[in-house]
């Protein structure tokens, strides 16, 4: 296997390693993929599934170790067990201690996981050092950062942000003070809805209202106004050829406004659109993450629309709202969707083709087979919403059912009957 090079200008592969299907590709993946082939005993480090047997027996049975293979030599008691101990000559060594190899793993799988949290934290820390100098040089766009702007009342979300639809659909004007107020919660604050310590919760008939049915299991939502959806991509070129300027750093490679310190519409798309919606489209599912970024589409890429098109492929989501931000001269980069990862069929896969619509988001569950056609003409801007449900789905599935959309939870050694 190999990682995808996603950086590469009009590619459009996915964030995620490529499945080889025991087809090595590289001279790398012919090395692995002989060592899994010629496996002896057990091995962690090449093999996944080793890992996660030992992983699982070891919070399963009591005193799981002590069936293990002992052959323990009286260097393997040093301090930082490590496998350089070991001499390949000394043939009563060269079968290393299946604990140790287990220990080596989960060490190896430890410290890259530290190592890129140390990277992550120290990029999102320079880009947000940065954004003082990118406001000087762009100052209007200074109210995207000023979140006083949008917690004080509602007012300010609908004059200008908001689709008239939605405006129509999902709020009121109190006929006492005037204000604008979320008909779900008129009594709550912008800041109670945005912080999440007021939920909001809506009823079947608005949704059949709001909502179109495009294709299975695909819905579409107006959000946003055509006027916000300009300036949000207008914002977008800005971050992104000032941070292609600067040499210094590693420019973000799809932007997240959350991470540059814009949250208060990530907080709006899950509080208000994402978290109370999907309890009624997607089996009473309760949502408790949620991630942002924006993707760039063009018929000649380049740095601030870095993709062609997308291949098939499923989302590391429960639910994904996918908004169209324009432009409004794009041609082709239609949404194909077909079945849901892990559906088997004996024929050809169908697919469901949607045309995005500006400022309209659709919901879908991350697991449903999607891709982008290719744009032929323009570009187009899309912000993305992933959502994941670590108390409930994730919870109650081990990766492998999730990844392949299992609905007998009862049989997962991750569900309850076996916990």
């Amino acid at each position: 296997m190999k990682a995808s090079n996603a950086a590469t200008l009009g590619g459009g592969e996915i964030n995620e390693k490529l499945r080889t299907f025991h087809t090595a590709t590289n001279d790398s993946d012919e090395k692995r993929a002989s060592l899994v082939d010629h496996l002896d005993g057990f091995q962690p480090q090449i093999c996944k599934a080793h890992l996660w047997h030992a992983l699982e027996g070891f919070e399963r049975y009591p005193n799981y170790f002590h069936r293990w293979k002992s052959r323990i030599d009286s260097r393997e008691q040093t301090e930082d067990h490590s496998l350089s101990c070991y001499s390949e000559s000394d043939h009563s060594e060269k079968e290393m201690h299946d604990l140790l190899k287990l220990e080596q793993a989960l060490r190896d799988t430890a410290d890259s996981v530290r190592r890129e949290r140390e990277r992550i934290t120290q990029q999102r820390t320079t880009w947000m050092q940065k954004i003082p100098q990118f406001l000087q040089e762009y100052p209007q766009f200074r109210k995207f950062w000023d979140v006083a702007l949008y917690d004080e009342d509602w007012g300010k979300w609908c004059h200008g942000i908001l689709h008239p639809k939605l405006q129509e659909l999902v709020f009121t004007t109190n006929t006492t003070t005037g204000a604008t107020q979320l008909k779900a919660c008129p009594e709550a604050t912008v800041a109670q809805i945005l912080s999440g310590a007021v939920r909001v919760e809506w009823n079947i008939s608005l949704l059949t209202k709001l909502l179109d049915e495009e294709c299975s299991d695909v819905f579409s939502i107006p959000i946003l106004s055509g006027a916000f959806c300009r300036e949000l991509i207008q914002l977008i070129r800005s971050l992104r050829q000032f941070f292609a300027q600067d040499t210094t750093i590693e420019p973000p490679r799809f932007f997240s406004l959350s991470h540059l310190g814009i949250t208060w519409l990530d907080d709006f798309l899950f509080r208000v659109i994402l978290y109370p919606i999907s309890i009624h489209l997607f089996d009473n599912i309760h949502l408790d993450w949620y991630h942002s970024f924006v993707a760039g589409y063009a018929a000649q890429p380049n740095c601030v629309t870095p993709r062609q098109f997308l291949v098939p492929h499923t989302d590391d989501s429960e639910v994904t709202l996918n908004v169209c931000l324009g432009d409004e001269d794009f041609e082709g980069g239609l949404l194909e969707f077909g079945p849901m990862r892990g559906q088997l069929t004996k024929t050809k896969i169908q697919t469901d083709k949607v045309q995005p619509r500006i400022g309209y988001g659709l919901l879908h569950v991350g697991r449903l087979m999607h891709q982008v056609t290719p744009i032929t003409a323009g570009d187009r801007f899309a912000y993305i919403v992933w959502t994941r449900s670590w108390t409930d789905t994730r919870a109650k599935q081990c990766p492998c059912c999730w990844l392949n959309h299992r609905k007998d939870a009862g049989t997962c050694i991750c569900g309850p009957q076996w916990n």
